[in-house]
């Protein structure tokens, strides 16, 4: 079983889109826990490993990562690696996380 774990604000309005996403990729994935997260201080964003809204964790680590990215309360953007322009996201598409998840 995949379990993802979605991190994730109520300043920013990227959780729809992702939700959304992960309900339509759902019948995919043979398995498929979610769990969402509300990360309200700046000592959980460290400890859950929160690099900005929306964050996803899909069997204990983030596929979506830079090495370079900080933990923090904020906007997180994704680059589509599946774009020709490699566009900037919200929230990962569908492929991205089919991708990760896989």
């Amino acid at each position: 079983m995949k379990k993802v774990k979605i991190l994730h604000t109520l300043a920013f309005p990227n959780l729809a889109p992702l939700l959304t996403a992960l309900t339509e990729i759902s019948n995919s994935i043979e398995a498929l826990e979610v769990e969402v997260v509300l990360v309200t201080t700046e000592d959980e964003a460290a400890k859950f490993g929160f690099h900005g809204s929306p964050t996803v964790i899909i069997d204990g680590r983030d596929p979506f990562a830079f090495i370079e990215a900080s933990y923090g309360l904020s906007c997180r953007i994704y680059r589509d690696p599946f774009d020709p322009a490699h566009r900037v996201l919200g929230s990962p598409t569908k492929e991205m996380l089919l991708d990760a998840l896989n």
